[in-house]
């Protein structure tokens, strides 16, 4: 982690491949028509994500920049890229 970049960069670790299941009734839905994601992770959960891939601890104080990596991973896992 590099806290002198911005947030949305701060997290330096590459991001790592994710595979998206989804539930039957949702596979007919066009992904070209999703607009917004939301996503409830627990602070546990956030933790080991951010262990797991980045191999640093999440920051309760400052969690700007660990949300931003989240982001990028499940962009990367619906839409196939980080923005």
């Amino acid at each position: 982690m590099d806290p002198s970049l911005p947030d949305s960069q701060a997290i330096t670790a590459p991001i790592p491949p994710i595979s998206i299941t989804v539930e039957e009734r949702f596979k007919s839905i066009d992904i070209e028509t999703i607009t917004h994601v939301v996503v409830h992770l627990p602070d546990k959960r956030l933790n080991q994500i951010m262990l797991c891939a980045a191999n640093i601890p999440y920051d309760f104080d400052k969690p700007w920049a660990y949300w931003f990596f989240i982001g990028k991973i499940l962009s990367r896992g619906f839409f196939g890229n980080e923005d």
